[in-house]
């Protein structure tokens, strides 16, 4: 018996030793872009089993990589940008639940902190963010990946959008290939039409009518954008799902791949769907079949 006891807890002490990230810093130290001295630090809001769950006041991007151990041939990615209305970064519903997940499946997965916009820590704070997210994309490809999509959630389904649409226009970054294809889920979009105001209010340093433009994603697709899956609710009270659709009608406008799945429950925040939140759609299925489709043979 103790024999058995014994070996159970050491195979769960491999197991929770493997599912723990590995931790990439995406810019060498004192090396971070747009980066001003503040008194900000990190903060971080933990699970009842201690697990970070909230991020607030993001200094020092990172990237937590969840290697699979599932044999994939075709090694693919994802880079995983979490959502928090561009205040905080919601790292365990929309991140670690997420990057197990799609392990499960043959997926490397990485798990972007990115900074959130903060007047006081950035120059031109509209492009930390997106800064960040074509950083890492670059990191992520260098490690040798075949394919590497995307997955984003909320203002990280937005800061997805962007890193498909203003991949070659950011000021302080030079041009990349956007994300093979990308999964959107609850996103925002639009800083023009039906707004978060949360999210805009953070990013944009005013509502003047550039800024508003440059970062409404409908308005900046390109034949390069990559092929496109939405995934909204439509009794999201928090995200209009009016966001998802007009992304997709401008996709359709630029004939570049794109579907969208409009569920009528599962509000807002449902991460990986069922497991999470009952009411909510069984989404990952669907993405899935989707990235089948553009994964490099």
């Amino acid at each position: 018996m103790m024999k058995n006891q014994l070996i159970g807890i050491f195979l769960m002490l491999i197991e929770t030793a493997m599912a723990q990230p590995e931790v990439l810093n995406i810019y060498p130290s004192d090396k971070t872009p747009l980066a001003i001295s503040c008194s900000s630090k990190e903060k971080i809001d933990s699970t009842d089993e201690g697990r970070p769950r909230f991020i607030h006041h993001v200094t020092e991007p990172q990237i937590f990589f969840y290697k699979t151990r599932k044999t994939n041939p075709n090694h693919p990615a994802l880079l995983v940008l979490p959502g928090g209305g561009y205040g905080i970064i919601s790292i365990e519903n929309e991140g670690r639940k997420v990057a197990e997940r799609f392990n499960s499946e043959g997926f490397d997965v990485y798990v972007l902190k990115y900074r959130t916009p903060t007047a006081s820590c950035q120059i031109e704070r509209q492009w930390a963010p997106l800064t960040d997210a074509m950083t890492a994309l670059e990191l992520i490809r260098k490690r040798g990946h075949e394919t590497v999509g995307l997955i984003g959630f909320s203002a990280g389904g937005h800061l997805g959008a962007t890193l498909g649409t203003l991949f070659d226009k950011n000021p302080h970054h030079s041009p990349i290939n956007p994300p093979d294809f990308s999964c959107l889920v609850y996103p925002v979009i639009s800083m023009d039409h039906f707004p978060h105001l949360g999210s805009r209010s953070k990013l944009l340093p005013d509502t003047h009518s550039k800024w508003v433009n440059v970062f409404s994603a409908e308005k900046n697709i390109t034949s390069k954008s990559p092929p496109t899956l939405l995934i909204h609710a439509t009794d999201d009270v928090a995200v209009s799902y009016q966001h998802s659709s007009l992304f997709f009608e401008a996709m359709m406008k630029k004939k570049i791949h794109a579907e969208i799945h409009l569920f009528p429950y599962g509000g807002h925040a449902f991460g990986i769907g069922k497991k999470y939140k009952p009411e909510s759609p069984e989404w990952i299925p669907l993405a899935l079949d989707f990235f089948q489709q553009f994964q490099k043979k």
